[in-house]
């Protein structure tokens, strides 16, 4: 079995359908048949392949974890006020 090389960049991005055609990447689903090519740089052949897997995909949930944290720190938020950065205070329940 040839390996296949995978260059998405964002789940935005137009992926080549078998049939040349075009689907946005967030919508393919199991069992779409996409255009790809062969890893062999010498000899790059397009071969079709099916999707077997499709998982949906947060680039920035790490840094956006990393940030909620920090937002929950009582010493980052008075960091934030000492420099006079804009702080939003959270409603307080009655």
């Amino acid at each position: 079995m040839q390996k296949l090389v995978q260059s998405m960049r964002t789940i935005h991005e137009p992926i080549l359908m078998a049939d040349l055609s075009y689907k946005i990447a967030r919508n393919l689903k199991v069992g779409d048949k996409v255009l790809g090519f062969t890893e062999d740089v010498k000899n790059i052949k397009f071969v079709e392949s099916t999707v077997t897997h499709a998982k949906p995909i947060n680039f920035i949930s790490p840094l956006r974890e990393q940030y909620l944290k920090l937002l929950k720190d009582p010493e980052f938020i008075e960091d934030l006020k000492r420099h006079n950065l804009p702080v939003k205070e959270e409603e307080q329940d009655a």
